[in-house]
């Protein structure tokens, strides 16, 4: 295996169970494969490789390694192999897989991150929110809030202090194990159905401006003489309400992507047909979806602020209320 670096590799900063190294020269190794091998030296619990910055950020058991053994690893092998280095086949070759992540701009000067993390079995168990929260308020500079009623977790954090993949090694594997044919239920500020509505909507209203502007003037013609774009229409609108169609492509390329497809197919399939009755009917449809996309989107924005100062209800929580509240 080739080297990680061919210069020294640089301490950039050292605490406790953390450490973060600079490598000044990066071979042809992925970043993925120094995690992996750094995940195999005992005591480490999670490694992240930045290409574009040269930058290793690495967790550890201090107890269990030392920022030189990690050092060693990163130099190449060769000085790795003195170390206590384990074979794939034990601990760290096989890790937790890291939950889906919803990231959201926060803070005027970009220091402030923020991000919604699905928990699997986070609206089963509330003792997951409770280990989840006390997991992530551990790492410095770090507030966590649970949602049973999403399956997510709202992170905040400082970009300086902690690195949000870092947060995701430090909850990975502490949601239940997946039910059959269980989905992660969809976030009010998921922003796929948000484009997917309003892409729809101008697409529609493109098509419509393109066969006005012929009527006005006065082209009577259709844009394409063939009656292939009629048949076409036609088709993609029995094969979207076909179940099997339309179950099949959503699991191949995901449910918002298809939709899109689909989408993207009639309203350019009824543009050349000349068919503004068709481009009228979706056009309203998408314009309809959103509406209450962004209806969705700001009433709970408005719950979210009116929960922003209420206690926690995780397991193990005291909630006082005054006089009057419920």
């Amino acid at each position: 295996m080739s080297s990680v670096a061919v210069a020294e590799p640089r301490l950039v900063h050292h605490i406790p169970g953390r450490v973060r190294v600079h490598l000044p020269e990066w071979s042809r190794e992925r970043p993925r494969d120094i995690e992996s091998r750094l995940r195999q030296l005992r005591g480490v619990q999670g490694a992240r490789a930045d290409s574009v910055t040269g930058n290793v950020l690495v967790r550890f058991d201090p107890a269990a390694t030392e920022g030189d053994a990690i050092l060693s690893v990163l130099r190449g092998p060769s000085a790795a192999s003195e170390t206590s280095w384990k074979p794939p086949s034990e601990e760290g070759a096989h890790q937790p897989a890291r939950p889906a992540v919803l990231r959201e701009a926060h803070g005027s000067n970009g220091a402030i991150g923020r991000a919604r993390i699905v928990v699997p079995g986070l609206d089963r168990d509330p003792d997951v929110a409770r280990r989840v929260v006390e997991r992530l308020q551990s790492q410095p500079e770090v507030k966590a809030t649970a949602n049973p009623l999403t399956g997510r977790v709202l992170v905040e954090w400082n970009r300086h202090t902690v690195d949000l993949e870092e947060l995701l090694d430090v909850i990975a594997g502490v949601g239940l194990p997946p039910l059959p044919h269980e989905d992660a239920p969809a976030h009010p500020l998921d922003p796929e159905p948000l484009l997917q509505s309003s892409a729809e909507t101008i697409g529609t209203a493109v098509g419509l401006g393109v066969l006005a502007a012929r009527g006005m003037l006065g082209i009577r013609t259709p844009l394409v003489r063939s009656p292939i774009p009629v048949v076409a229409a036609g088709m993609i609108g029995v094969l979207h309400a076909f179940p099997a169609a339309r179950v099949g492509l959503r699991n191949l390329l995901g449910p918002h992507a298809a939709d899109m497809l689909f989408s993207a197919a009639g309203i350019l399939s009824l543009t050349l047909a000349s068919s503004p009755l068709g481009l009228i009917i979706g056009g309203a449809e998408a314009l309809l979806l959103l509406t209450e996309v962004r209806s969705r989107r700001a009433a709970w924005r408005l719950y979210e602020e009116r929960l922003g100062d209420a206690a926690s209800a995780e397991p193990g929580a005291v909630i006082r209320l005054e006089p009057g509240e419920r």
